[in-house]
């Protein structure tokens, strides 16, 4: 049922222009803003993680549905653009097997119902030993990274850290 996640660091409060930027990144196919959002992501897992030795870096996926919508992965996008800057492999570790409601229309109990059995291991991934940095583009309870997580840490990763872009204040957002 997912993992506590101790090693998890963003790099914005998720509100104002960073919302702005976000939703036209992820809804209006901006893609042009991984650029700018993965070189502020992998700036700060160099201050916060710096003595951490990564094998490669990993991502949130999407469903096929949101993937069909967008024409991309907001989080793969960005996990493509920390790799490149701190110089590690890009690795395609997780796949959604189900198609789930959106986790921003749920409240926390519900989120965490949502996505049971949602995720598991790519076929051929080997993530055995691994020290992996999962990027995604929001955390608001910390569900997806925790599932996500939890998946790469039953298929043998040694430790798992993540990185978002945005955090919201859960307490006040909802």
């Amino acid at each position: 049922d997912g993992f506590q996640l101790d090693n998890i660091a963003g790099v914005y409060i998720y509100g104002g222009k960073i919302r702005s930027q976000l939703a036209l990144f992820k809804f209006s196919k901006e893609k042009s803003f991984a650029k700018e959002f993965s070189l502020s992501m992998s700036e700060r897992v160099a201050k916060v993680f710096c003595d951490v030795a990564f094998d490669g870096v990993t991502f949130v996926p999407a469903s096929e549905k949101s993937f069909k919508e967008r024409g991309f992965n907001q989080s793969e996008l960005l996990a493509k653009g920390v790799a490149e800057r701190l110089f590690l492999p890009l690795q395609d570790t997780v796949v959604k097997i189900k198609e789930t409601e959106l986790q921003h229309s749920l409240g926390a109990k519900e989120r965490v119902k949502n996505l049971e059995g949602a995720f598991a291991i790519k076929k051929g991934a080997d993530v055995k030993g691994k020290t992996l940095l999962l990027c995604d583009d929001i955390k608001t309870t910390g569900t997806t990274l925790s599932k996500c997580a939890g998946v790469l840490y039953e298929n043998g990763a040694k430790a798992v850290y993540c990185i978002v872009l945005a955090v919201t204040d859960y307490l006040t957002d909802f």
